[in-house]
């Protein structure tokens, strides 16, 4: 009986380091936003963001960029009735790197529905953006799983606006020791 349990414990061992584990992720972060026609990645009228954050959370400290591009508003997510205008987001691609330089990858997922919703009478916005998690360095290497990035910002000038918000969802570690 003895042999069999530690001939159990043997191949627990082995496989361990193969076995994902899920953890489910919550950060805060502020940050600041900015149009650029380098992001405008379809070369429509509409630039392109680019955006850097700080946070705090489930992994630790971070910071954080990102870019993505905007495609005309058509009416979809966002309330006509609060002046709102609205822009989807497109190609969406972001870094988290945390204190200890470990970097996590993600990307926009294309089959949700991500967006910003622009008041063009007081400059306040919301934005709702989804990604799917393709990896990273360090402990994130090989990591799965998806995220949502949500929060209000408010323009500060024209193409320039500050905002908070809040990353959750669920990422799985492939190799967490």
């Amino acid at each position: 009986m003895n042999k069999f349990i530690l001939q159990i414990l043997t191949v627990v061992a082995f496989f361990s380091p193969l076995l994902a584990q899920a953890q489910q992720v919550k950060m805060r972060m502020a940050g600041v936003a900015y149009w650029s026609d380098e992001a405008n990645t379809n070369q429509d009228s509409l630039d392109g963001v680019v955006s850097r954050w700080y946070g705090n959370g489930t992994f630790g400290k971070y910071e954080a960029a990102d870019q993505f591009d905007q495609v005309a508003w058509d009416g979809r997510y966002c309330d006509a009735d609060q002046k709102l205008s609205e822009v989807d987001v497109d190609g969406t691609t972001m870094v988290f790197t945390f204190e200890n330089g470990t970097q996590l990858y993600a990307k926009q997922n294309p089959d949700a529905n991500s967006q910003i919703c622009f008041n063009g009478a007081d400059g306040s916005s919301t934005y709702d953006i989804y990604l799917d998690v393709v990896g990273g360095t360090g402990r994130f290497a090989g990591a799965t799983g998806s995220l949502r990035v949500h929060g209000p910002g408010q323009q500060l000038q024209v193409g320039h606006s500050a905002f908070q918000g809040t990353t959750e969802g669920d990422v799985i570690l492939a190799n967490h020791r």
